[in-house]
């Protein structure tokens, strides 16, 4: 899967969750929140998963924009 659509899929799970979680707040409905945190963490598992250099298969770490793998020195498609 390519680096620039892991990332939006992973924002744009963060940005439902966010709003989600909000939501529930806002209005006291516990099942938002119950689901913006189902979101969250479905979120954070797909990104542990696809989050990797697609020439090594080593995890990337944290979301910067990195133009090279830090481990094999590949170019990145980001």
């Amino acid at each position: 899967m390519k680096l620039k659509l892991v990332r939006r899929i992973w924002l744009g799970g963060m940005i439902a969750a966010g709003v989600l979680f909000v939501l529930g707040c806002v209005m006291e409905l516990a099942v938002y929140v119950q689901i913006a945190f189902g979101v969250y963490f479905v979120d954070t598992g797909f990104y542990l998963r696809f989050w990797r250099c697609p020439h090594c298969g080593k995890s990337l770490g944290r979301l910067a924009k990195v133009n090279y793998c830090p481990y094999c020195g590949e170019e990145l498609d980001m």
